[in-house]
């Protein structure tokens, strides 16, 4: 800025390690339970309730269906095609998701890159299964965690697709 010979602009930082580690295969189920059991409590029902989970994407998705059709929602059979679980397990109650145009350019070639929709980031789907999260073989809980580290979508080398399910910010706020 101006006036740095009189001591103005003066400007200090430091640097430390941001210690990022993945959520253990324990770490992550506990997430998932306690994820449900909060939704449980909210809901106050007498009547038994099926497990439930949340999608967040944290980076926009591309999704396609069997047509190679542009989807604006994760749907049970996409779900059920990474997971190699039967569709029937799982139910899409609720989601808050918006499409956007993804554009780039191919620098080696110096073309523009083919003009892609994707889900937003931020959207968020709540589903819910009919397989109990503690079977004996852990199937559904193996299956979540292995989605998550892989991601969903087309391009996820390129950073789409990137997903939290049963993300602690959901159950961070209390409402009224």
């Amino acid at each position: 800025g101006t006036a740095r010979t009189r001591g103005f602009g003066r400007v200090a930082f430091a640097l430390r390690l941001l210690k990022d580690e993945p959520d253990s295969f324990e770490q992550f189920k506990e997430r998932l339970q306690l994820f449900n059991d909060g939704l449980h409590e909210r809901m106050q029902s007498a009547q038994p309730q099926p497990f439930y989970f949340a999608i967040t994407l944290q980076a926009p998705a591309i999704l396609s269906d069997e047509l190679l059709r542009y989807v604006s929602t994760i749907a049970e059979t996409q779900l059920a095609s990474v997971t190699d679980l039967p569709a029937s397990t799982f139910k899409l109650l609720y989601h808050s998701a918006s499409m956007r145009r993804v554009m780039g350019w191919q620098d080696l070639w110096g073309l523009p890159r083919m003009h892609e929709y994707a889900i937003e980031a931020g959207s968020v789907f709540l589903f819910s299964v009919t397989q109990p999260l503690d079977d004996t073989d852990n199937k559904l809980a193996q299956a979540l965690f292995m989605l998550e580290e892989q991601g969903i979508g087309q391009r996820r080398a390129e950073g789409f697709g990137r997903i939290c399910i049963s993300d602690p910010f959901h159950r961070g706020r209390k409402l009224q």
